[in-house]
């Protein structure tokens, strides 16, 4: 099993993880156990953990031994015993700390996972050591990781961290596993400049921020946390695959960072609030990013050609009913200004002078022309055309010559404006509208 793929049992199901044993098995020449395919060296370390063997034994063979018939160790012989003395496995043992392994200087991979360990300070005289495994232990406490200066691969899933700590020196770690802890904060790692692959599934975190010093970060797993807001991912150049399933996070632009990343090629975002909208996936897709995988599915060029053409057709409507609103303001804008003008100049009656709006103009209007202190507009179901203000008429014949509307229009409403000036004008304006039947004024 990849212990750093984002399925529902990664990282959560002890009885899936293989044997320390099993890893080695199935990853045949590698001697960086199941998280060699991560590591940036992985043709040197593949050299220098080559096994000739099918399985990994911790028995230490005698330095004396020799093959039978011959008094001279082979080369063979003498090299597989080297790598059987940089090699430890100590899984499940019952052991409640690090032992003393102060003679063993050699040791590059040690397995303690599935123990009860809480004390680490025997680990300081391993300054050789590659790779180390503690998963599920009792540790809460990292700072005799700092003699560890030659780590790559550090394992503490299913501990007891609850914070991150003691790393400063670990500034070769290439994979960090710290999944199913107490982990409530991302801080601590502004040494690990060379690590692509961090795992922090499973804890408190509800901020991911502040990993701009990851420079090498390849892949990050923060499922199954608190997170309700993400952001800098963008300025991670190698930043391939980003794990966030089952968080916190209901809006777009908690994540909007995602959307700038031009190395991003897997998302996971599965079991947060905003994926139960219809068109999430669609959303997604059609963000700029140029994904491969979108929860664990594989994104189609026809899914991704789908996804513009909705986007395309949501982001009309989204402007179109932004312009309409734009416009619904500027009219009840003019409409204001207009009775504003009006009661000044009619201040000692203007109470009589303003009436209510009790006509029924319902359904689309079309303005038609609309300045600061006038408004004419056209109602297509009424056939009415509506004038506000006193300087609307000064502009009436004007805009219905340029409309072309003259044989559609069977009314005319004046508001807010002196009937008088109206009446001088409507001799020219019945030439133009030979419809017209109704007036109103008020």
């Amino acid at each position: 099993m990849n212990r750093f793929s984002d399925s529902k049992e990664r990282f959560n199901e002890p009885s899936s993880r293989p044997s320390y044993d099993q890893s080695q098995n199935q990853r045949g020449q590698t001697g960086l156990a199941d998280a060699a395919f991560v590591v940036r060296d992985r043709k040197a370390y593949q050299e220098e953990f080559r096994d000739d063997s099918s399985t990994v034994s911790s028995t230490r063979p005698s330095r004396m031994s020799s093959r039978p018939g011959s008094s001279k160790r082979t080369v063979r012989e003498m090299n597989q015993d080297r790598k059987l003395l940089e090699r430890l496995d100590l899984e499940n043992r019952q052991l409640e700390k690090v032992p003393d392994l102060r003679q063993e200087e050699s040791l590059k991979l040690i397995n303690l996972q599935q123990n009860r360990i809480n004390d680490l300070t025997n680990l300081k005289y391993l300054w050789n050591l590659v790779f180390l495994d503690l998963y599920d232990n009792e540790i809460s406490n990292l700072f005799h990781l700092q003699p560890l200066i030659n780590l790559r691969v550090l394992m503490l899933g299913k501990n007891k961290i609850d914070r991150i700590h003691g790393l400063e020196n670990l500034t070769k770690l290439d994979v960090l596993d710290m999944h199913s802890n107490n982990i409530s904060e991302l801080s601590g790692l502004t040494h690990q400049s060379s690590l692509r692959v961090l795992n922090l599934a499973g804890n408190k975190i509800s901020q991911v921020h502040g990993l701009q010093k990851l420079e090498s970060l390849a892949e990050l797993n923060v499922s199954r946390n608190q997170v309700v807001n993400v952001q800098d991912l963008e300025k991670l150049p190698y930043l391939a695959s980003v794990y966030l399933s089952y968080n916190k996070i209901a809006k777009w632009e908690d994540i909007w960072c995602l959307g700038d990343s031009v190395s991003l090629k897997e998302l996971a975002l599965d079991g947060n609030p905003l994926t139960f909208e219809n068109s999430y996936r669609y959303t997604v897709l059609a963000s700029g990013i140029k994904l491969k995988m979108l929860d664990a599915k594989r994104v189609s060029d026809e899914e991704r050609r789908m996804a513009s053409s909705l986007l395309k057709k949501e982001l009309e409507k989204k402007r179109s009913e932004e312009l309409a609103k734009k416009r619904s303001q500027r009219r009840q804008l003019a409409i204001d200004n207009v009775l504003r003008l009006w009661k000044s100049e009619n201040r000692k009656n203007a109470a009589e002078v303003v009436s209510p709006d009790l006509s029924p103009f319902l359904g689309q209007v079309t303005v038609l022309d609309i300045g600061d202190s006038h408004l004419i507009e056209y109602w297509p179901d009424s056939k009415t055309v509506r004038l506000f203000g006193t300087e609307s008429i000064q502009h009436v014949e004007k805009v219905l010559a340029t409309a072309n509307l003259g044989g559609q229009i069977h009314a005319i409403h004046l508001r807010y404006a002196a009937g008088a000036q109206f009446l001088d004008k409507l001799p020219r304006l019945r030439s133009r509208l030979p419809s017209l039947t109704t007036l109103f004024f008020g």
